[in-house]
Formats: C-alpha cells, sequence, structure tokens
C-alpha cells in the first residue's frame, strides 16, 4: 500500500498509510464539522487543503482551492500523478510520498524536480513566508528570538533538520549564535566561502572532490548571506542529515528569507545601537549634572570648614591648599610649591614629615597637636593627616587655642575647687555634749572645751569676751560701772 512520510513543522514524523482510495488532507475545524482522514495541526493549511485519490491505479493529488496552495516538488499544482519519493507541501507541512510499485513512474505529467521549476510558480509561498517574518518582527524586538523562529521557519519550508544563524562584526567569530534543531554547529568551510565571495551555496555530500570515504555521514547544508546594506551582517544556514539533497529552489526560497530577515535584523540592530546611545547619553548627563551638584555641594562643604587644607607630597611640598576661614592665618597665602621647612619649626617640621610617612604606609588617619607664636601669642593647633593617592597626604590643620584655653580654665577651676573642698571639715553625727558645763567628749572619752573642740573639727575661730549676765555674775562692781 503507498504511504505518506508527514514531516510535521515541530519537527517530529508520522507515517499515513493509505487505506481508502481517496483521502483528504486538512486542519479539522470541529466548530464547523469538518474533519479530514490526514489532520495536520498547522496553521498554513487550508480546512479542506487537498485530496489523494486512486485512479486506473494511480495516485493523483488535487488542490482544493487552498489558501496556501498546494505544492509538488516545489512546483504549485492543480492536480497531478504522483511518483514515488515525490514531496508534497501543504502550508509548511511537508509530505513524502511513497509508491506501493516504486518503478510505476508517471510519463507525462511527471512534477518538474526542484532544479528546473519555474520562479514564478513558487511566487505565493515566498510571498506567505516572507509576509510572515514582515509580521514576526513588528511583534518582537529580541533579536534571539526573531533568529531562532527564522531558523525554525527555514527548516520547516525546506524539509531541513536544523539550522543556525550567525551574526558577525569585525571578528572572524561571529558574536552572535542561534541555533535550531538537534545540530549545535556547523560546516566552517561552507560559511567561510559565502563570507568570502558574498554568495549563497549548497552542499551535498559526494559533489565535492574534497569529501572522503566517510561521505554518507556528511550533512546536506544551504548557507546565504545576510546582507545589510552596506556590508555583511552575518549568514543563514540550514542543514540536513538524510539523504535529501537540496536544490536551487531551495536556495532560491532561503535566499528570500535571508533578504527578508537581513533587513528587520539590521533595523533591530540599529535601534538597539540607538536605544544603547541613548541610554550612555543619558547616563552621561545625568552623570556629569550629578558631578557638577556634587562639585557645588563639596565647594560649600569646603567654604564652611575654617581649617587649613593643604595636599602635600612625601618630602612636604605643598602641592595644593585651601585657606581658612574666619581664624587667625597661620600661614600667607601664596603656599603651594613651598616646603614645610620654610613653614614650620625644625622640630615640628620632622614631626609632620613622620607623620606623613605613617599616613602613606598604613593608611590610616595621624593626629597629632602642636603650638606656635603667632603675632606674639601662643595658640594651639591639631594637625589629622590621611593618604590622598599612593604619593601625597591630605592635611588638616585646625586652630584649638579656644579649646586648649577652655580646657586649661576648666582644669585650673577644678584644682581650685579640690583645694578648696580638702580645707572645709565638717562636723556631722550625734555630739555628747555636758548639760552643766557644756564640754564635749571626742570619740577617745576625753571631755574638752566646746571652743577647743570646734575649732579642731572645723574652721571657727574664737574671739573671747563675757555677755552681760555673766559680767554681772562675775564682776558684779564692773557690772554697775557699766549700768551707770
Amino acid at each position: 500500500m503507498a504511504k505518506l512520510k508527514v514531516r510535521l513543522p515541530n519537527g517530529s514524523e508520522e507515517a499515513y498509510t493509505f487505506s481508502e482510495e481517496e483521502i483528504y488532507i486538512g486542519k479539522d475545524d470541529l466548530s464547523q464539522q469538518i474533519e479530514n482522514d490526514l489532520a495536520i495541526d498547522d496553521e498554513t493549511v487550508s480546512r479542506r487543503h487537498a485530496r489523494i485519490f486512486r485512479e486506473k491505479g494511480h495516485y493523483y493529488i488535487e488542490d482544493l482551492g487552498s489558501r496556501n496552495h498546494t505544492y509538488v516538488n516545489d512546483e504549485r499544482i492543480k492536480r497531478i500523478r504522483l511518483a514515488d519519493q515525490d514531496q508534497i507541501r501543504v502550508g509548511f507541512t511537508i509530505l513524502t510520498f511513497a509508491a506501493d510499485i516504486p518503478q510505476d513512474q508517471p510519463t507525462g505529467e511527471t512534477a518538474a524536480k526542484a532544479d528546473s521549476v519555474d520562479p514564478s510558480n513558487t511566487v505565493d509561498l515566498h510571498y506567505l513566508i516572507i509576509n510572515k517574518i514582515s509580521q514576526k518582527f513588528n511583534q518582537t524586538n529580541d533579536i534571539d528570538t526573531i533568529c531562532e523562529w527564522v531558523i525554525k521557519l527555514s527548516c520547516q519550508s525546506t524539509g531541513a533538520d536544523g539550522g543556525a544563524i550567525l551574526l558577525f562584526d569585525q571578528d572572524p567569530m561571529p558574536y552572535c549564535q542561534i541555533y535550531y534543531g538537534a545540530s549545535d554547529s556547523y560546516r566552517r568551510p561552507l560559511v567561510a566561502q559565502v563570507l568570502g565571495n558574498g554568495e549563497a551555496a549548497i552542499y551535498n555530500p559526494g559533489t565535492d572532490p574534497a569529501d572522503t570515504l566517510l561521505a554518507e555521514e556528511m550533512h546536506s547544508a544551504i548557507c546565504v548571506p545576510l546582507r545589510s546594506k552596506d556590508s555583511l551582517m552575518g549568514v543563514l544556514y540550514i542543514e540536513d542529515k538524510s539523504a535529501k539533497k537540496f536544490g536551487n529552489s531551495d536556495l532560491r526560497l532561503l535566499t528570500d528569507i535571508a533578504r527578508q530577515t537581513a533587513g528587520g535584523l539590521e533595523r533591530l540592530i540599529l535601534n538597539e545601537r540607538v536605544h544603547k546611545e541613548k541610554n550612555s547619553r543619558e547616563n552621561l548627563e545625568n552623570f556629569l549634572k550629578s558631578l557638577q551638584q556634587s562639585e557645588v555641594t563639596n565647594r560649600a562643604l569646603l567654604n564652611a570648614i575654617p581649617d587649613l587644607m593643604m595636599q602635600l607630597n612625601q618630602d612636604g611640598t605643598v602641592l595644593a591648599c585651601k585657606m581658612p576661614k574666619n581664624t587667625i592665618p597661620l600661614f600667607g597665602d601664596d603656599l603651594p610649591g613651598k616646603r614645610l621647612h620654610d613653614l614650620l619649626p625644625g622640630e615640628i617640621n620632622q614631626r609632620t614629615l613622620g607623620y606623613i610617612s605613617k599616613a602613606l604606609y598604613s593608611g590610616t588617619v595621624q593626629v597629632f597637636e602642636f603650638d606656635l607664636q603667632v603675632h606674639g601669642k601662643k595658640r594651639f593647633y591639631e594637625n589629622r593627616i590621611m593618604a590622598c593617592g599612593s604619593e601625597a597626604v591630605l592635611s588638616i590643620i585646625r586652630d584649638v587655642t579656644d579649646r586648649v584655653e577652655a580646657e586649661a580654665a576648666k582644669e585650673q577651676l577644678i584644682r581650685e575647687l579640690r583645694d578648696a573642698l580638702t580645707k572645709i571639715k565638717t562636723l556631722r553625727g550625734l555630739i555628747p555634749i555636758c548639760s552643766s558645763c557644756k564640754k564635749i567628749r571626742d570619740d577617745k572619752g576625753y571631755w574638752n572645751q566646746l571652743e577647743l573642740y570646734l575649732q579642731e573639727h572645723s574652721e571657727a575661730e574664737f574671739s573671747h569676751g563675757i555677755c552681760d549676765d555673766c559680767m554681772k555674775a562675775w564682776y558684779p562692781d564692773y557690772a554697775k560701772k557699766s549700768d551707770r
């Protein structure tokens, strides 16, 4: 019995054996109660696409007014007698006819083979494919997605097993490689040939004199250039592992696909570059704005700092400086180019150079204080030195005279208060006193005169006198004279 080998758009294959004298091929539509003997799930296939029937011992195929037509060996047909191994295309689905009597070949009605097909007969299929490519470019801007879809479409349209799109820049190796199918490699000599002369090429095993005895392991392949307006941007490559040999009709179809794909890719790549350049320009503008704002902010902060700031190299030469604000200047204005030994006394200069070396070596902030006679008055300074690169430091000198003097005054006050506290003697607790003579008993049990006890235990001192009552009691004569 005759058979059909069906290669579906997803790459899988199915076998259909003829059990009836007539079979209908198409896409089922249950809503319209349309069922086919050979149902194909392909959006490019019509609901009633074609029929194959047996008549007088021969098989024929007839197109049923399908939207995308029916092709046999890449030639559009209305009705034609089938021969063994004829390739039938309905939409993007490929069927291979296997006759029950392979020797029985049609004589007058044989469909033209791929190498002799008239290009005008395939214009509808080419237009359909090119239109689908244009629609795909309108649906997405992702280059990888587009490339994979185009390779898949190319394989479905030609019956190839797999393929690739290779995009090149200045480098001989492709910067973008998108594969479809089982293989993730390609014939490098064929690709190099197309890149070299810019012309499409077909490779079929056994046609190249350089083929070896392992030719049965080689694959048929087609490579066509992806050409932009100005240069060659890459190649579209497909291959097949079976005994299939590609023909000129496959080459023409793939060339049309490559031409449409290259135009779309060129627009996408250009848009991507424009978008990247726009983003880069915006990022640069934002960076410059932030840099300007940072510069304004930093300048305001520097102007607000009331300290002398100097950039010094390792030997103490002043590279740059910012003079202090609202403070008595330590040095003159013309500092850049001068060295520390011209500005500071010897001992302070040596200390400063030592701290410069430590800051550069350790990377830590060095802090020390020194004092100088400025305008006849002793003033105190704090110097902070930190590394500024590998060969320079930043020195920040602050006038801390007010702080030092305040701390000295504070220490003096504390000392005076401590001295005063040590001189204060206080009486606390229960003091035993005689109710008659008013003597006080100390902690050793001795009775002491009241004034002596108070003098020993406090800062009180006594001057002795006599009250009026005691004067009368003890010295009545004097008391009478006083009354007179």
